[in-house]
């Protein structure tokens, strides 16, 4: 606190009082004249027995007979004798307590009287002022308390002026800045009759809270949506109630165009969060597409926003949507099958015509679609890693639970389960990374069968009967048979390329790879049989069964009882007539190879 000189403003004072003739202070003592111990009708003033008196000052001390007549009065002071007289003035001569007394004789009647004087330094009184400075640097709306201290021990009359209109009386005086620019804020103080007074200068400044230092922004699986994360800002003056975020396409946001500024909402302070963060959608009003700058700050209880430090930068997704159509392994639309996203956890139900559609998404996604029917009739699908850089439209194809024969037991009784292994889809293969589904890109195939008879034997004959048997057990055409390698797709070879193979079926085309069957959409087969058979119905058991690599049996059968033709070896598959040569379940396996979609990932099942 800052003190003011007592050779200015205080000792002005202090000489002032010095020449009063009243008792210092102004101070009223009130009350009924003191009367003695004896002899009724004197009268004493002042009229405290105990009295305080600054050692620059002085006290006047009188008194009176009634009725009106001539006395006499002595006074002592520490007893030592004094004036004589009614009246007495004590001027003091050193610090400490005192005792006056006087003795009045009137008429033969005496009375006397007893003041107790403690003399304080009158040099050492001061007036201290808080704050210190008459200069000060304050912010709009700051409040601050002002006061006055003093050793002074009589009553001090004060009033605080602020554009000249009083605003208090106490010693202290909280002050609130109201605006910016220069101010200024007067303490008038009276002590006994002496008006003095201090004058406070302030330079007032715009307030603003703590800033931001930094914005970060992420994306969302929603269209245009992101999650704004900033530094936390501290209490400086007032205390944070909340932050704002708001979001520019026209560039970084400051304060003069923070008004133009797309205001996306408020977050509500709290001390303990060190990263606050909110998450904003096209509902607030971000627009899917758009390039943003994002800026925050933070707004105490008075209103006041922080400067803007920083700004946060994103390119804002695009909408994004999926649709398609649920059928069963065979073309089939399905109703009643629920399609969930693994995003958002979007859900729908098809109708009669097995369409869905899910969205919107942000196009960043890469995401997996679920579809589940009726757990005992379908296995359940998931479709993955679907791209979202564009609006996807998905074929989806569920698979009946269809059982398999018993005397296939390595199969659990599951046609799926025999589906991908004699597909070669039950896990992926050294050329082929997944387990993609890979057909015909078009039916019926285009077979060329050469001329060639032996040992009495028309081959091509017995071979172009296997392919119209195939058409007919399977109820379309399946097979056709071209004049033409140059437009064939298969190709077949009478051979005798030894090591016992009676038949065998090759990739010729696409040739940049030593692509197995089953590895690559296939362009081009070579189907080979022995050219040394003297059976007919061996060329044809070998025709038949080299056809069923064609359409996508890439394996053979664990099943030998008969009536399997994709078994290791054909031999005796006709002994019962061509009707019985192909099994229902192969029958099923090429049919759904057909119809399923080219690439189709079988791992997706479930």
């Amino acid at each position: 606190m800052r003190r003011s000189s007592p050779s200015t403003v205080l000792v002005g004072i202090l000489l002032g009082l010095a020449l009063l003739a009243g008792p210092l202070g102004g101070c009223d003592n009130g009350g009924a004249p003191a009367t003695g111990d004896e002899g009724p009708g004197f009268s004493f003033q002042p009229a405290a027995d105990s009295l305080t008196v600054l050692s620059t000052g002085h006290l006047d001390f009188q008194i009176t007979v009634d009725p009106t007549a001539e006395f006499s009065a002595q006074w002592t002071l520490d007893g030592s004798p004094q004036a004589i007289g009614p009246s007495y003035r004590f001027i003091p001569t050193n610090l400490g307590r005192k005792t006056l007394a006087v003795q009045a004789t009137a008429g033969g009647s005496t009375g006397d009287h007893r003041w107790t004087i403690e003399v304080v330094n009158g040099h050492a009184l001061d007036f201290a002022f808080a704050p210190a400075d008459s200069a000060l640097a304050m912010v709009d709306m700051e409040a601050r308390t002002f006061a006055v201290t003093t050793n002074y021990p009589f009553a001090v009359d004060y009033s605080w002026r602020y554009h000249g209109q009083e605003v208090g009386r106490e010693a202290a005086y909280l002050f609130t800045a109201a605006g910016t620019g220069p101010d200024s804020l007067q303490l008038v103080y009276t002590a006994d009759g002496k008006c003095m007074s201090h004058t406070w200068r302030m330079a007032v400044a715009p307030y603003f809270p703590d800033p931001i230092q930094v914005v970060l922004v992420e994306r969302e699986p929603w269209p245009g949506s992101v999650r704004v994360i900033w530094s936390a800002a501290d209490h400086v003056v007032f205390p944070l109630e909340a932050y704002e975020v708001a979001a520019s396409y026209s560039g970084p946001i400051d304060e003069e165009n923070w008004p133009e500024a797309l205001p996306l909402g408020e977050v509500a302070y709290s001390a303990s969060e060190e990263w606050p963060r909110a998450l904003f959608k096209s509902e607030d009003g971000l627009v899917p597409g758009n390039y943003a700058w994002f800026a925050v700050r933070s707004r105490d209880t008075h209103g006041n926003l922080s400067q803007i430090l920083v700004n946060g930068q994103h390119q804002l997704s695009e909408v994004r949507w999926v649709e398609g159509t649920v059928h069963d392994e065979l073309g089939t639309p399905l109703a009643g099958v629920e399609v969930m996203d693994s995003v958002l956890h979007l859900t729908m139900t098809t109708g009669a015509d097995g369409y869905f559609q899910l969205g919107p998404f942000a196009d960043f996604y890469a995401l997996t679609l679920w579809a589940s029917g009726d757990d005992a009739v379908w296995h359940d699908y998931h479709a993955f890693d679907l791209s979202l850089e564009q609006d996807v439209t998905v074929d989806i194809r569920l698979m009946k639970r269809w059982g398999s024969d018993p005397s296939c037991p390595d199969y659990g009784a599951d046609f799926l389960t025999y589906f991908r292994n004699l597909t070669r889809t039950n896990a992926p293969s050294t050329l082929r990374p997944n387990q993609f589904l890979y057909r015909w890109e078009s039916y019926p195939v285009q077979v060329y069968i050469p001329e060639f008879s032996n040992n009495g034997l028309d081959f091509k004959d017995a071979c172009v009967q296997t392919l119209a048997w195939w058409n007919l057990s399977m109820g379309e055409e399946f097979f056709q048979l071209s004049g033409d390698p140059a437009e064939a797709q298969v190709i077949f070879v009478f051979e005798d390329r030894g090591g016992g193979v009676n038949g065998q079926t090759s990739l010729l085309l696409p040739d940049d790879k030593l692509y197995g069957l089953g590895e690559t959409i296939p362009e081009l087969l070579e189907v080979y049989v022995r050219e040394t058979f003297s059976d007919p119905i061996r060329i044809q058991e070998t025709s038949l069964h080299e056809l069923g690599h064609v359409l996508g049996v890439n394996r053979h059968a664990l099943c030998n009882d008969p009536g399997y033709l994709m078994y290791v070896t054909s031999t005796g598959v006709l002994n019962d007539g061509w009707e019985a040569a192909i099994h229902e379940d192969e029958k099923r396996l090429v049919r759904t190879i057909r119809a399923l979609p080219q690439g189709y990932d079988m791992g997706g099942f479930r």
